[in-house]
């Protein structure tokens, strides 16, 4: 199945002037987007230039929503990137940068983000059940209600903006720093 973005469907949607500005100085005569797989959504999320758009786009259903599990992000520079929602489970994030990233409500259980940049990152309410977090820098993150019941925090780093009210066992993690004790 293919997807056509151009002007018109961008004004049917009442896209903000910013998004048609940017969108008709970079494809002025629309563009055509197969959506029968997630390939589509991994190329305009890798891209700085275009992944601000996406979550507008899933929201106005234009482009679906992929699950994402089990996809390998390793070293890719992800940096702000809104996947608020988002299904990545198992997914790879080794060495990935997600400074300032928007992952509230995401489920990362099982996700690989060893000595991944997570700093500034939203992870309100996001599931890291059994995610390994090995050496990860979680400095100014925010986890109030994340779960992290059996993921690996060791090494991880963090400062005293971490949020951390998680409810987390203590005895349930690998032994580590805990802020304010």
């Amino acid at each position: 199945m293919t997807v056509l973005i151009n002007l018109e469907l961008l004004e049917k949607h009442e896209a903000c002037q910013a998004a048609v500005d940017w969108f008709m100085e970079n494809f002025p005569n629309g563009i055509s987007i197969d959506v029968s797989h997630n390939g589509y959504q991994i190329g305009i999320l890798m891209n700085p230039a275009t992944r601000k758009w996406l979550p507008w786009l899933w929201s106005e259903d234009i482009l679906p929503m992929w699950k994402m599990s089990r996809i390998s992000f390793r070293n890719a520079n992800l940096e702000g990137v809104n996947l608020r929602n988002a299904n990545l489970r198992f997914a790879n994030f080794r060495n990935a940068n997600l400074e300032g990233a928007n992952l509230e409500n995401v489920d990362l259980s099982f996700a690989n983000l060893r000595y991944a940049n997570l700093k500034n990152v939203d992870f309100q309410s996001a599931n890291l059940e059994s995610a390994n977090l090995l050496s990860a820098n979680l400095e100014g993150a925010n986890l109030l209600f994340a779960t992290l019941q059996g993921a690996n925090l060791e090494g991880v780093i963090y400062n005293q903006y971490t949020v951390w009210d998680t409810g987390l066992n203590c005895n349930d993690a690998p032994p580590m720093n805990w802020p304010g004790g």
